[in-house]
């Protein structure tokens, strides 16, 4: 079999560096009626974890207040383009650490969801929530108040020593004390994301962190593998006090295991290759199942990226240009998909979830995926990474560990990915303090 690595996540396609400004006044001359995702971005975090390379920024009340006042402006601008209230189907509120904001900001965002959008019944909406002193009883009574019903917090490690090695802004305390209130406050789901390839990790501190997951039974949990930047602060950390970082094969093994025991204890893979959920949660509708599908994308916020009426496109990612445009709009750039690269994109995304349904790729594109790729499918079932039948292609075995590498191999062109390892080479790293 040939090497495949542990790749860079693919987060957006097309890349970003096809997008420019041309198509920016474009985007919002007209909203569809399909049902859509909604994605709230708040950039604010106490302080930046040294491994993040996340837009963020330090907490300051009065940009905080203006932010969300902008923010929540940006919201209903967006439907004045439409005839009827935008249909929702799920909302995801990420950072950034969402729960640094004040009860009554939360509130704002809230009433302004509710009065220009029409969120559906059985909606899934996620608030990340950082374990973290900010969390508090009411604050949580209030999310779940308000129709939040997955909460998302990355303990990453249950290794105090692990988490303090990489630079972490919270301890395992505050991480007891989170899952505390959640359990008392009883969401419907409660996932926890994991980091594989920290600085310092063993098999026994690994194999701690397993146990804590299977005693505890969140009903999701996301395995992530960090990456670590040339230009991040963990890495120089690691250079500079001579830590080891972890091989390829260690990480890979500690992956594998995790999934393993995962599976061996009632989890198994749904929405990504990624995501584990205890089968009776499983079920059709989710933020994560609904994107990598195809399901368009609101996305509001500093740096924020969506997919409406076939463009991508992203907001910009400084905050003061955010906090002064005036139009109403905040996209910096845009970019129009011609069918063929919405047949891509779905394609990758429908990958990332693990699968492609053959006869839904059909119906919408009239072109069967398993002829489009033919001969690289085929190598991939010899390999015995895929498996195919008549309705669908689905990622098996190691093809799950490697999905990012085969995507970038077998299914993306070799211009673009030739250019996107260019950009991956370095993250924005970025934390204004305030």
């Amino acid at each position: 079999m040939r090497k495949f690595t542990r790749d860079i996540p693919i987060s957006i396609y097309p890349p970003i560096f096809y997008y420019n400004s041309s198509y920016n006044t474009n985007v919002w001359e007209k909203i569809n009626d399909k049902r859509k995702n909604l994605y709230i971005h708040i950039p604010f975090c106490p302080q930046k974890c040294k491994f993040c390379y996340f837009t963020s920024y330090g907490f300051d009340l009065d940009l905080v207040e203006r932010y969300v006042c902008v923010l929540c402006d940006e919201l209903k601008f967006i439907t004045q383009k439409s005839c009827q209230k935008p249909k929702i189907d799920n909302i995801y509120i990420g950072g950034g650490t969402p729960t640094l904001l004040p009860l009554e900001m939360l509130e704002k965002i809230f009433t302004t969801i509710n009065t220009y959008y029409s969120v559906s019944e059985d909606a899934e909406i996620t608030v990340e929530v950082r374990p973290g002193n900010e969390v508090n009883k009411n604050k949580l009574e209030y999310l779940k108040k308000a129709g939040v019903n997955r909460i998302s917090t990355g303990v990453q490690s249950f290794s105090s020593d692990i988490l303090r090695l990489n630079g972490r802004n919270n301890n395992i305390d505050d991480v007891y004390r989170l899952l505390s209130l959640i359990n008392e406050t009883e969401f419907n789901c409660l996932n926890i994301d994991i980091m594989s390839g920290m600085l310092g990790e063993n098999k026994t501190s690994w194999n701690y962190t397993i146990e804590k997951l299977l005693e505890i039974l969140p009903e999701n949990i996301t395995l992530y593998k960090m990456q670590l930047y040339a230009n991040s602060l963990l890495y120089g950390d690691s250079k500079k006090h001579k830590i080891e970082i972890m091989s390829e094969d260690r990480e890979l093994h500690m992956a594998k295991f995790m999934y393993m025991k995962l599976i061996e204890n009632g989890y198994c893979l749904d929405d990504s290759t990624y995501s584990f959920k205890l089968k009776k949660y499983i079920k059709n509708n989710s933020y994560r199942k609904s994107r990598n599908m195809g399901t368009e994308i609101i996305a509001v916020g500093v740096s924020a990226n969506g997919y409406v009426n076939d463009y991508v496109y992203q907001n910009s990612n400084s905050i003061e240009d955010y906090l002064h445009e005036s139009s109403g709009s905040h996209i910096s750039s845009s970019y129009k998909l011609c069918d063929e690269e919405k047949f891509y994109r779905e394609i990758i995304l429908n990958l990332k979830s693990g699968q492609i349904d053959r006869k839904e790729i059909m119906k919408k594109y009239y072109c069967d995926p398993y002829y489009k790729f033919k001969e690289k499918i085929d190598e991939l079932v010899k390999m015995n990474l895929v498996e195919l039948s008549h309705n669908k292609i689905v990622v098996i075995n190691e093809g799950i560990l490697f999905i990012d590498d085969i995507i970038r191999r077998y299914f993306m062109q070799d211009f673009i990915r030739t250019k996107e390892a260019m950009l991956l080479k370095f993250k924005n790293f970025k934390f204004r303090e305030v």
